[in-house]
């Protein structure tokens, strides 16, 4: 099975979040090491390049774990992310789009692969809607180690050296 949706997300304060369940607290992560997302107690955070405005998200939620990376990311990174309500999903501090759950399986543990692109166009801006695109792909599977699989914009060195 494979499930995908895509909408657009105010991110604020150059960030937005994986949360798990209905809350309006949004998890900050301390730092980035893989410089794209970080795995936090109630979810995960995700770093934009722009301070503020709307990025595309889509999301893939599979049974199985993701294939190869698919060229025209310029960074792409996995994490394991434990969801103790099986609620996870894509928000920010003033948005919650209408997206399925990340977690269709209910609690237990997901890898999620972040991707990223766009991040380095407009950074620390402000805009209604910017060129930065995001996808999450998420699958039911035991806690691993993260991964870096593609390194290759200034946002997410700038973050890693952070």
């Amino acid at each position: 099975m494979e499930l995908r949706a895509e909408a657009w997300l105010q991110a604020s304060h150059r960030l937005f979040a994986i949360v798990d369940g209905e809350t309006s607290e949004i998890p900050v992560a301390r730092g980035y090491a893989n410089g794209l997302i970080e795995p936090v107690r109630k979810g995960a955070c995700v770093a934009t390049g722009i301070r503020s405005g709307g990025v595309h998200v889509t999301i893939l939620i599979r049974d199985d774990p993701a294939g190869s990376v698919e060229d025209g990311w310029d960074e792409v990174a996995e994490v394991s992310v434990r969801s103790r309500k099986g609620d996870l999903n894509v928000r920010s501090i003033d948005d919650w789009p209408d997206l399925p759950t990340l977690s269709l399986a209910g609690s237990g543990t997901y890898r999620i692969r972040a991707h990223a692109r766009g991040r380095d166009d407009d950074p620390h801006g402000s805009v209604s809607r910017s060129t930065e695109f995001y996808r999450f792909e998420s699958w039911p599977a035991p806690a691993a180690e993260p991964l870096l699989l593609r390194h290759t914009d200034a946002r997410g060195e700038e973050l890693r050296r952070a």
